[in-house]
């Protein structure tokens, strides 16, 4: 934590590293972006250590940053001086709160995600939600047809198949049936096509000021259909509203190992077809991106270790085990290592780096 407070501070103005993300938009018109709300201090190292990653990755694309106006000017800084391109402040984007299933919890703004489709300016804009952490160099997305994303398993027939990656995703797959269930893609790693008529005719979807029908925990007529309220609104907003707006649009799927989650509530990733590819993924060997869905994120550890409250020897020590938690937690460790040290060469780093990229026991599964 302690780079994170001098940058912070304003102490680290001539720190000098060996890493720089691009400063340009590349010939090709594409970018990273990532979507800033609030004043958390997790979520900004997060932000920091995915700049990081995606720096000494040696990608070919900058990463932008679309804060919002509540966004600390200290912040904007500190994403600066990791080479981000920080955006004009965007506005929220509200939903009605009859969508939500909980209209004042965490979710309640997500939405402000989609503000990534005003970017006009690009060809394909590459949205990251600030908790993943690249393991390899993941610039191959932009030479895919945009919408793609990761489809997920929530509310797919228990017999749908396996579906290899970068292959378009069936249209029927999307179909919403009456108690207003549809499958979604993740948006926390989506490739999109910027479009603003998609964003406002989303925005006019969602809007807290449509007086809505609700009977039986289900809404009618969002998007030309049923909706249950949702505790991924803004996945189930782009789904459904790139369907209605443009009925023959598909979706690619980028495949498990480009969006590979990292929960505890994995259940739904189990026991189908279609999930097999997951639970066949080894974390070290076999996955490019990893996505830390859910409440608990890896920087509670950094939080025990700048209180010195632990070590980060103690912490591998400790969570050396087989699940894709605690393996995922540590390679962020490690990642936020490299962030604090801002060297790429740190030879216990590299060590740990070795021992991890050969399949060390005990971090064989993908679960």
């Amino acid at each position: 934590m302690k780079l994170l407070k001098l940058w912070l501070a304003g102490e680290a103005k001539d720190r000098t590293v060996d890493w720089q993300l691009p400063q340009r938009i590349p010939g090709d018109g594409c970018a990273f972006c990532c979507v800033f709300y609030g004043g958390r201090e997790d979520y900004l190292l997060m932000l920091l250590v995915l700049a990081r990653r995606l720096a000494a990755m040696a990608t070919m694309h900058p990463l932008l940053v679309l804060p919002t106006l509540d966004v600390p000017e200290h912040f904007l800084v500190a994403m600066r001086r990791v080479g981000c391109l920080v955006q004009e402040a965007v506005p929220f984007v509200h939903m009605h709160p009859a969508l939500l299933r909980d209209p004042k919890g965490r979710h309640c703004l997500v939405a402000t995600k989609l503000q990534v489709l005003r970017l006009t300016a690009l060809t394909k804009v590459l949205l990251l939600d600030v908790d993943v952490l690249p393991r390899r160099r993941i610039d191959w997305l932009f030479e895919l047809d945009p919408p793609a994303a990761l489809l997920m398993p929530a509310n797919l027939p228990d017999d749908t198949p396996k579906l290899p990656a970068r292959s378009r995703i069936p249209h029927q797959l999307f179909d919403v049936d009456h108690f207003g269930r549809g499958a979604r893609v993740n948006a926390g790693v989506c490739l999109l096509r910027p479009d603003l008529a998609l964003l406002q005719c989303i925005c006019t979807q969602i809007s807290p000021k449509r007086t809505l029908e609700v009977a039986a925990d289900v809404i009618q007529d969002v998007f030309g259909s049923p909706w249950r309220p949702s505790w991924t609104p803004e996945e189930d907003a782009l789904t459904r509203g790139l369907r209605y707006l443009y009925p023959w649009v598909q979706f690619t799927h980028i495949g498990f190992a480009a969006n590979f989650e990292v929960t505890r509530a994995d259940d739904h990733w189990r026991g189908t077809p279609f999930t097999e590819e997951y639970g066949q993924l080894h974390v070290t060997r076999d996955v490019e991106l990893l996505h830390f869905t859910g409440v608990a994120k890896p920087t509670w550890y950094t939080w025990h270790t700048g209180h010195m409250q632990a070590t980060l020897e103690s912490l591998w020590a400790q969570h050396r085990g087989g699940s894709a938690v605690a393996t995922g937690t540590l390679l962020w460790i490690d990642a936020f290592e490299e962030l604090r040290t801002a060297s790429w060469q740190r030879t216990e780093s590299a060590q740990r780096r070795l021992y991890w990229q050969r399949g060390a026991s005990g971090a064989d599964a993908g679960a």
